[in-house]
């Protein structure tokens, strides 16, 4: 049996900011391998505009990790119905590979809404949370016990305090790309240039 980090999200696009994440966790984080989702919809983010297709940010998190030790791109997600909350993906993961554990990969700033989440206590309890930090957010041991306690699930969250972090907005990322603004070391190089062919820009 493995344990799984999953690490979901839109990736719309990419960014080097992801592909630390991913790396990090799946080398320090103590988890056998990291799975990126590529997620067809966040229900916390409904109505939020597109800049790729499904298909092309699946292709653009492949390319952006091909070669990664221990970290696998998948569409997994794209498979349930939308819109897919994560709980019911963990629970289809778990269905589809038993012999496997999962433990969700979150941001830091993530913990301030996951009460809106569905099913909070059933993520925490069932598969537990492997926490990454964010710039400008402090979470406390104390913070980390009581939300344990809050949902009768101890030690269900791994806090990577001392991980690498940056602040790379993708909201930046979509902007500046539509524009074509140059994005070298910003986007991964073979992604960024998918992500141009795409857009139609030659330089």
């Amino acid at each position: 049996m493995m344990e799984i980090g999953i690490y979901g999200g839109t990736f719309d696009p990419v960014h080097i900011g992801h592909a630390v994440v991913g790396s990090y966790v799946a080398q320090f984080g103590g988890v056998d391998e990291v799975w990126m989702l590529v997620s067809p919809l966040n229900p916390l983010k409904d109505g939020q505009r597109r800049l790729f297709t499904d298909c092309q940010r699946l292709e653009m998190a492949r390319l952006a990790m091909a070669g990664c030790p221990r970290v696998r791109v998948s569409g997994f997600e794209m498979s349930l119905p939308v819109p897919s909350y994560t709980y019911g993906t963990l629970c289809a993961l778990r269905d589809s590979y038993p012999e496997h554990s999962f433990r969700l990969v979150a941001g830091a700033d993530n913990l301030r809404d996951f009460r809106l989440w569905r099913n909070p206590g059933g993520i925490l309890r069932e598969f537990g949370l492997l926490v990454y930090p964010r710039p400008g957010v402090v979470l406390t041991p104390e913070f980390i016990s009581g939300m344990e306690m809050d949902y009768d699930a101890p030690d269900s969250i791994r806090y990577l305090a001392d991980a690498p972090t940056m602040s790379v907005s993708s909201t930046f990322i979509r902007e500046k790309l539509s524009a074509g603004t140059d994005l070298r070391f910003l986007i991964p190089d073979a992604s960024y240039a998918y992500a141009k062919r795409v857009l139609g820009f030659r330089h």
